[in-house]
């Protein structure tokens, strides 16, 4: 992320399906200064997001999906005055009930939930060596 985060026209930012595979993302002071959107899909081993003062300092649209062991955005997040969308799709009802009461500027949030029916390789035991393994073999 430090080679992301100094891209000085960088606007959007997609990190989908296990792209990050970190437990914590760290956005130090003055990173992602142009970054008006970010969308976090499916990062299935983020638990922690610190934004320090002076990161995305005009991001305007946050949108979380199905990151189940995201424990909270970043409160300083939701207290700039550009961010304005919060969309937060099959997300865990502790971390919305969190969200919902840390938003002091009363930020649009958006709550979706959709029942996915799992691909095949998704329900497929993997073996040591990353190939799906067939249980009739």
């Amino acid at each position: 992320m430090p080679v992301l985060g100094q891209l000085q026209s960088l606007t959007v930012l997609r990190l989908f399906a296990n792209s990050y595979l970190g437990e914590k993302i760290v956005c130090p002071p003055g990173t992602f200064e142009g970054l008006e959107v970010l969308k976090l899909w499916m990062l299935k081993d983020l638990k922690n997001w610190e934004l320090e003062e002076g990161a995305m300092k005009k991001l305007k649209e946050l949108n979380i999906r199905c990151c189940s062991k995201l424990e909270n955005i970043p409160s300083r997040l939701l207290q700039q005055g550009t961010f304005k969308d919060l969309i937060l799709t099959n997300m865990p009802e502790k971390f919305k009930q969190t969200v919902e009461m840390n938003n002091p500027r009363k930020v649009s949030i958006t709550v979706k939930d959709y029942n996915f029916t799992p691909l095949p390789w998704e329900q497929a035991d993997v073996t040591q060596n990353g190939m799906a393994r067939d249980d009739n073999d």
